[in-house]
């Protein structure tokens, strides 16, 4: 099972081939975790949108959010992950204090999905950013350990 970040459940949500989570993702047969703090990221993100995008980007999130009660989403190939949605249990609670008084006042959304894939003893699914490097090198020296899945961004070959 893998818990996707906020900008990783943005590239899911979006579901373009082109995207490197989705590429990513068509070899993976593992159970995707969304955790729910990661689908509000989403959800927050498309409010500011235009009406038009906004009805489009909602129509994606719900498609998402359906799939999530079924068994398979569609749009990921004969081996498609199975997609969960993890709440934001009591464990990740005293979790998510222990992740910002390390990481600070910076990105809500991405603190709950670490104290969720926290909580669960779960692998976060991170796109290989300076920034999700910092917090999880960060949060190791604090002796808060996640497990990561990186998908690197660098082109094939170098």
């Amino acid at each position: 099972m893998l818990i996707p970040g906020p900008l990783e459940t943005f590239q899911i949500v979006d579901r373009s081939s082109d995207l490197p989570v989705m590429r990513h993702l068509a070899a993976v047969d593992d159970v995707i975790a969304f955790a729910a703090p990661a689908l509000a990221a989403v959800a927050d993100a498309y409010a500011g949108e235009p009406e038009a995008d906004r009805f489009r980007l909602n129509n994606r999130l719900d498609e998402l959010l359906r799939d999530c009660a079924d068994s398979t989403a569609p749009g990921l190939g004969d081996a498609a992950p199975y997609y969960l949605m993890l709440p934001f249990s009591r464990n990740a609670v005293h979790s998510f204090a222990k992740i910002r008084q390390v990481l600070g006042e910076g990105d809500l959304f991405s603190a709950q999905t670490y104290a969720i894939a926290h909580s669960e003893d779960v692998p976060l699914l991170l796109l290989k950013t300076e920034a999700a490097q910092g917090d999880m090198s960060a949060l190791s020296g604090a002796g808060i350990d996640l497990s990561v899945f990186w998908i690197d961004l660098a082109p094939e070959g170098t």
